[in-house]
């Protein structure tokens, strides 16, 4: 949901294979897309060895209908990246991908030091197979404790992140309303019981042709539902 907009947009769809690339080509027959499955699977065999991408996600109601190409980036792999800037160059000529320059390479660093344990990496690709200008990586969460939560991004380790958004005038004062969406709570039934949460799942830095655009927060809202069979 954007809440900066009333227009609802037309719903993306998102496949996790990981390593099963194999499940792809028929997902993507499936749902009538069978171009965008010959696309990530190409771009899985450019990135083998480097960033293998996990998952995909395909926009329709968005202008040119890219494909999303997305997989995660461990911690070590970050690190490494930061000491040898020459890694990540490597990886977008891999993946055919341009739209850089020494800041961005530069400022990608600076993430990578201060980032979570996960990483996520997106590329975009369109139909005629060409690579889109805007790039993405997003910190990644899991769900904590509230108090562990306001701990980590007002004083903690995941308060650097912040602090070097804010630097690059890419985040305000808005973030403190996602980090306050935490909550966990639990609705009993008379068979069983809904249990809710609400955490800060990711904070995205975008690129578009190379210059930093404001970030993104997004909010993992779930709800689950466990039934007791007698």
């Amino acid at each position: 949901m954007d809440t900066g907009s009333f227009e609802s947009e037309v719903a993306g769809i998102h496949f996790q294979p990981r390593e099963h690339v194999e499940l792809v080509e028929g997902f993507c027959e499936a749902i009538g897309e069978v171009a965008y499955g010959r696309l990530y699977q190409e771009m899985v065999r450019r990135l083998s060895g480097l960033w293998e991408p996990s998952y995909f996600g395909i926009f329709r109601g968005r202008p040119g209908a890219p494909l999303r190409v997305a997989g995660y980036i461990d911690k070590k792999e970050m690190l490494s990246c930061a000491s040898d800037p020459e890694r990540i160059i490597k990886v977008f000529k891999a993946a055919g991908f341009t739209a850089y320059d020494d800041t961005m390479i530069d400022n990608m660093c600076s993430i990578f030091r201060v980032s979570p344990d996960s990483t996520d990496f997106q590329f975009d690709i369109y139909p005629d197979g060409g690579i889109g200008e805007v790039f993405s990586l997003s910190a990644l969460y899991e769900l904590r404790r509230r108090e562990e939560t306001l701990a980590a991004f007002y004083d903690g380790d995941d308060s650097r992140y912040i602090a070097l958004l804010t630097e690059w005038g890419l985040a305000d004062d808005r973030w403190k309303q996602v980090v306050d969406t935490v909550y966990s709570g639990t609705l009993p039934l008379p068979a069983g019981d809904i249990t809710f949460i609400a955490f800060p799942q990711a904070f995205k830095v975008r690129w578009r042709g190379g210059k930093l655009v404001p970030s993104k927060a997004y909010v993992m809202v779930k709800a689950t539902e466990k039934r007791i069979i007698q």
